[in-house]
């Protein structure tokens, strides 16, 4: 007996999703919660226009997830308001994104 042909595997198109983003986190990586809340809402803004093109997020795009890739861009660091540690600055972050192609 014949077996149907395998099905093919999609064929994706790719592209890395630059945001804006403008917040700060002490050394000891600590963030605020509202922070990562405002983290999430932008990151969930930009990925629902771009799947209005047909781009989904590629990989995981969770605060945890996208510190440890080290998919933060930042602009360097300040004094904290408390003078006794640095901050560092953030003004982007890079999700992969996929559709099919």
């Amino acid at each position: 007996m014949l077996e149907p042909p395998a099905a093919a595997a999609p064929v994706w198109e790719y592209k890395d999703l630059v945001i804006a983003v403008d917040f700060a986190s002490l050394p000891s990586g600590y963030v605020e919660p509202a922070v990562t809340e405002r983290y999430v809402a932008t990151v969930t803004e930009r990925l629902l226009e771009a799947a209005a093109e047909g781009w989904r997020a590629a990989q995981p795009i969770g605060w945890g997830s996208t510190a440890k890739a080290f998919r933060f861009r930042g602009t360097g660091t300040t004094e904290a308001p408390t003078g006794d540690d640095r901050t560092k600055l953030f003004e982007s972050v890079t999700i992969r994104v996929k559709r099919p192609a």
